[in-house]
């Protein structure tokens, strides 16, 4: 929220897109455009290629200069959907990636596919040097 209400108050037209709940927590700059992305599939199987398919459309709508994505569920997500776009996709590594997320599955998913964004901020150098070197040299945007 802080970096949108900021980017916002500079000028710069920014939405934020949600895929988990309607409603933010944080307060937002008025000019942040919010959008909820909820399409009503029945099938739980089908539900995340629906929201895939949904934002996709969005953000080529939009048409950004840049994604920035938080957390890795939503990384994931938005490297899914964007996979084979020319969008830059910048990752934020909020948390200990030797033990978040908790689903083993959901970790070897996301240590085999952050290569693909453009950029990836990591919080702690510790986060950093969990990853491979290919991301550490080639993909850090900061610590």
């Amino acid at each position: 929220s802080r970096i949108a209400s900021c980017m916002a108050r500079r000028g710069n037209s920014v939405e934020i897109f949600l895929i988990a709940k309607d409603d933010v927590d944080y307060p937002l700059n008025k000019e942040v455009d919010v959008k909820f992305i909820n399409p009503k599939v029945q099938l739980r199987g089908l539900r995340y290629i629906f929201r895939c398919m949904e934002y996709r459309k969005e953000v080529k709508r939009f048409n950004p200069d840049v994604i920035i994505s938080f957390t890795t569920a939503v990384n994931l997500f938005v490297l899914d959907a964007m996979r084979g776009t020319d969008f830059k996709i910048i990752l934020s590594e909020r948390n200990d990636p030797h033990n978040d997320p908790k689903n083993v599955k959901l970790r070897k998913r996301r240590d085999k596919v952050y290569h693909k964004a453009s950029g990836i901020v990591f919080q702690t150098n510790d986060a950093k040097s969990y990853f491979s070197d290919i991301i550490q040299k080639n993909k850090q945007l900061g610590v």
